[in-house]
């Protein structure tokens, strides 16, 4: 933007114009989903419209990115993300309902995806140790001294389970 002498018109700083590139992590996704018929009899029919489904995501980085790459007093890539969900569900007929009991976790596996960026927060001391364990010992305090909760040492949640039912008629 090219303002005349005197105007009162706001010019952005240098760095904000011009074009923009916005980088997206290589991903693997896969699913899968198996189906028993609703005339499976063995077992008398227990197994018969059972449905087990499990989606698996692994997020990789790259060190020739700069935002994937934690500079320290090293240079460490983060770490891969990955994540699991698996679904199970039992569909049940009682007349005209049809009915579905189902279980879905979400992180199965439970892993982990910590949070690197906070660590900048940290003191030099801190994020030196955070490298020098492969970030596995996570900073306790914030450079103001103030303590870095626990829910910010990760950027997904635990595992969760839910159950549930649906009701079609």
């Amino acid at each position: 933007v090219v303002a005349p002498p005197g105007s009162i018109s706001q010019v952005a700083p240098a760095g904000d114009i011009g074009d923009y590139i916005d980088y997206d992590p290589a991903r693997l996704n896969f699913g899968v989903t198996l189906a028993v018929p609703g005339d499976f009899r063995p077992l008398f029919g227990a197994l018969s419209r059972l449905q087990f489904s499990m989606d698996y995501q692994i997020t990789f980085p790259n060190k020739q990115i700069p935002s994937d790459v934690f500079n320290g007093e090293i240079q460490l890539v983060r770490p891969t993300y990955k994540n699991a969900t698996i679904r199970i569900r039992k569909q049940v007929g009682i007349r005209s309902f049809r009915t579905a009991l189902f279980v879905e976790m979400r992180n199965a596996f439970n892993d982990k995806w910590i949070h690197v960026d906070a660590v900048e927060d940290a003191r030099k001391e801190d994020r030196a140790a955070f490298i020098n364990s492969n970030m596995s010992k996570f900073p306790e305090t914030e450079v103001s001294g103030a303590p870095f909760l626990d829910v910010i040492q990760y950027l997904n949640l635990p595992r969760q389970i839910q159950f549930g039912l649906s009701v079609d008629f």
